[in-house]
């Protein structure tokens, strides 16, 4: 008997929009699919493409998402699962859409064996990851307000988007406009979290690869030192190339900083040996749980740590996640708490899933299960 694959779609807005160095998000689409199979257990999934970020359109994902409802059509269910593998990896380059198939195999590996999908990934898996709440690159006002509101509800590691551009006197802009780096005003952001969450609370800056080099060196310069005291920045500088320069410069100004790569590592894998500690994985962009724990293992082999972030998934997608960090036993806070950036109230199931993902002084608790969540 062959599977069959459902797709629809679900298009979210985001509750404010979100400026980051790459852009202003709004709204966004999630697709979501249903694989069944003869014995009637439905396993669910999801691509998330962020075009803006990523560069995969809807369009994009929407075709490979029917390439492979139209494969999965010709594949009998019990074939051997590395060939099933092959013949779907050959069908479309998009990894989001392969991303969905994968999460919906594992979903429906979880049902049919009553289990959680951590526990068929690992064995004693973590009950539940620490997680930072992202903060866009709002004014420093809002960034204190949205800081005082996470600490009040138990976050104590935060993310704050840096790496925007000065555009005239009409304020920011993505690091795509012509504009001068703004470093003052990532300042001003960053130390309105500080003000805001106290001197304990562990702050990373994530730029997006929006700096020079010399950027960089200033920015991270001001941002470690006292008072704001950052302790870890993501994705500084982009490109393979630029990362022994900015490891080599900051050394020499002396500055003490842990180094998160993003971006440059899924363009360019071999990076990760070239200045970065900490490598972040996204489920979406590696093309789900299987392929995501094979660039854990390289990277971990290479001697570089790892985290898991989202590109503001939906509750599948995160879902996901977490049963992959649970199975890592990663317990530094990852970038997984981004669901309540999302506008869900027109997609109820949506929500229902979103709020038994909601972290819980500061942590993600690990679905029970059988599958996903």
């Amino acid at each position: 008997m062959a599977l069959s694959l459902a797709i629809t779609e679900q298009v979210v807005g985001f509750r404010e929009p979100l400026p980051t160095a790459w852009g202003r998000l709004d709204r966004r689409t999630l697709f979501l699919v249903e694989l069944t199979g003869s014995d009637g257990i439905v396993g669910r999934g999801e691509a998330a493409p962020l075009e803006a970020y990523d560069g995969v359109s809807d369009d994009a994902c929407r075709a490979g998402l029917r390439a492979l409802a139209a494969e999965l059509a010709q594949i009998d269910e019990d074939a051997p699962g590395h060939l099933v593998l092959d013949r779907l990896s050959a069908t479309t380059p998009v990894q989001q859409a392969l991303a969905a198939i994968d999460l919906a195999f594992w979903d429906r590996g979880g049902r049919r064996s009553g289990q959680p999908v951590a526990e068929l990934l690992a064995s004693g898996p973590l009950d539940g990851v620490a997680v930072h709440k992202t903060i866009g690159g709002v004014p420093a006002a809002r960034a204190a307000e949205i800081a005082r509101e996470a600490a009040a509800v138990g976050f104590t590691a935060f993310k704050v988007k840096v790496g925007l551009r000065v555009v005239g006197e009409t304020g920011c802009e993505p690091a795509t406009s012509t504009g001068a780096a703004d470093i003052d005003g990532d300042v001003a952001r960053v130390l309105a979290v500080r003000e805001a969450v106290g001197p304990e609370a562990r702050i990373k800056v994530d730029a997006n690869g929006a700096w020079s080099v010399d950027e960089a060196v200033e920015a991270l310069g001001r941002l470690t030192a006292r008072p704001i005291a950052i302790r870890t920045a993501e994705e500084p500088v982009s490109g393979g190339d630029a990362w022994p320069h900015l490891r080599a410069a900051l050394n020499a100004a002396r500055i003490d900083i842990e180094l998160s790569v993003d971006e440059t590592a899924d363009r360019e894998p071999g990076a990760i040996r070239r200045g970065p500690d900490v490598v972040e994985l996204k489920l979406a962009r590696t093309g789900g749980i299987g392929p995501l724990l094979v660039r854990a293992s390289l990277a971990q082999i290479a001697g570089v740590q790892i985290a898991l972030a989202s590109t503001f998934d939906g509750p599948l997608g995160i879902a996901a996640a977490v049963h992959a960090a649970a199975a890592l036993k990663i317990e530094r806070p990852l970038g997984l708490a981004t669901l309540d950036a999302l506008d869900l109230d027109d997609a109820p199931e949506l929500a229902d899933l979103a709020q038994r993902l909601a972290p819980v002084g500061g942590r993600i608790p690990l679905p029970p299960g059988p599958g996903l969540v």
